[in-house]
């Protein structure tokens, strides 16, 4: 099988030519066995996830973890044609982006008076295709959104050099490059005069703002950061896209995690994105339903899923019936303002006792059916596959969890005192829970 170019130099991907994960005993149990036999040794695995996990073909770990989630807790096989793939979720994640950046896009071309953003990015792209660069590209081939303000920086010289700034006759796109340089050297000049730590106040008669900005460079540093924050999502935009060959979820946070589950159960797909196609034809095998049976579903066609049917309208609706119950929430992370407070809070002052009660939380919510538990840790999201404890010979309870540094074959025992030392050193690194309704209480 010929590879991509860029398939080789990926570590964070699975290989496709290896068998997939079976939860054998020589990957459950510690090293040693049987000959090591620690006092109070115990173990929980989910048949389903080790089932249910989607492989990463390139680093995308947040629509394959998402996949392999949601198959675990609808009990689907990764390898049937009723299983959600990482594409699929891909083509979501798409969406949501879209819709992020169209909604910073507006908010910059209001800020700035003009009437579109595109003459720039053009130039920013062109600029980049010199070098064979994209805002979508991997690694060195990308542009991260700091360095594409520097560029457009540069871009502003070459479109509206300082000299003619001042010229009342411009066209649309001149009017658009000298708004952009405006905000860009305003910034520019504040954050220079931050670095020399200049004592002395040379903007007199200037109205100065919180920290002793002036309004003008506080609106400048505003529009700066919407507009880094529009680069990243149209960034994510690209690594998405459908004609994409190796597809990137770098630019996705737990915000997408809860965005594609709740994408899955209201049906809210892209219908020009063909790897929607097959989301798509369930839900319209549903509403044909609804219509055909005058709103009354076949209820015992939720227990399906995994079975083929000669009908494909039960067999869709069937799929359907379950994912409209999924729901997610984080499970376990430090409390952040504004957001729902987990059920397992983790504090940067945890000791050893309270380190033991989230560990027995955590491992409840791993023994609840129709759930899946997905960790975000070191900026990689991969699936929980199992559990296990036992006790030194000095009393000390061992915690560790099955997991995937890279890719999502569970490859590594993890100790819980690694993870939650990760989990406590950042407030997006979590623990989330995919579910169905009615599967458990949740706060």
């Amino acid at each position: 099988m010929q590879r991509h170019p860029e398939e080789e130099q990926e570590a964070d991907r699975d290989d496709a030519s290896i068998t997939r994960a079976q939860p054998t005993m020589e990957l459950l149990l510690p090293s040693g066995w049987p000959d090591f036999f620690a006092d109070r040794f115990s173990f929980i695995v989910s048949k389903r996830v080790f089932e249910g996990y989607a492989q990463q073909p390139s680093p995308c770990c947040a629509a394959a973890s998402i996949a392999g989630a949601v198959n675990a807790t609808l009990g689907k096989s990764a390898l049937s044609s009723a299983a959600i793939t990482h594409e699929e979720v891909a083509s979501l994640l798409h969406t949501i982006l879209c819709e992020q950046a169209e909604k910073k896009r507006k908010s910059v071309e209001r800020l700035l008076g003009i009437s579109s953003l595109e003459p720039l990015l053009k130039a920013l792209r062109d600029d980049l295709a010199q070098t064979g660069r994209s805002l979508g590209g991997r690694r060195e081939k990308g542009c991260s959104p700091k360095e594409a303000i520097a560029r457009l920086t540069e871009l502003c010289d070459v479109h509206c050099p300082r000299s003619e700034v001042q010229q009342s006759s411009t066209t649309e796109e001149q009017a658009t490059w000298i708004a952009l340089a405006g905000v860009l050297r305003t910034s520019d000049r504040a954050e220079d005069a931050d670095n020399e730590n200049d004592d002395e106040d040379e903007t007199e008669g200037i109205v100065h703002g919180e920290g002793g900005a002036t309004a003008e460079v506080l609106f400048a540093q505003k529009v700066v950061k919407l507009l880094k924050a529009f680069i990243g999502k149209v960034s994510g935009v690209e690594q998405l896209s459908p004609d994409q060959p190796r597809l990137l979820t770098s630019h996705v946070g737990n915000w997408g995690i809860r965005g594609a589950v709740r994408a899955l159960r209201e049906g809210r797909f892209d219908g020009d994105d063909p790897r929607s196609a097959k989301l798509q034809q369930w839900y319209n095998a549903m509403n044909e339903a609804i219509v055909q049976k005058d709103g009354q579903i076949d209820k015992p066609l939720a227990g399906k899923e995994n079975s083929l049917s000669p009908d494909p309208h039960a067999a869709c609706t069937a799929n359907l019936g379950s994912i409209s119950s999924l729901s997610v929430s984080t499970l376990a992370s430090l409390r952040v303002a504004g957001m729902a407070t987990p059920q397992i809070v983790l504090r940067k002052t945890d000791d050893e006792r309270e380190r033991r009660q989230s560990w027995a939380a955590l491992k409840a919510a791993f023994a609840q059916e129709r759930s899946a538990l997905l960790l975000h840790h070191k900026n990689h999201y991969s699936l929980i596959f199992a559990m296990r404890e036992w006790h030194s010979e000095d009393d000390m309870l061992v915690m560790e969890v099955l997991t995937a540094r890279k890719g999502q074959r569970p490859t590594a025992w993890i100790s819980w005192g690694e993870i939650h030392q990760t989990l406590i050193s950042w407030s997006g690194y979590a623990i989330m829970q995919i579910y169905t309704d009615g599967s458990a209480a949740r706060t």
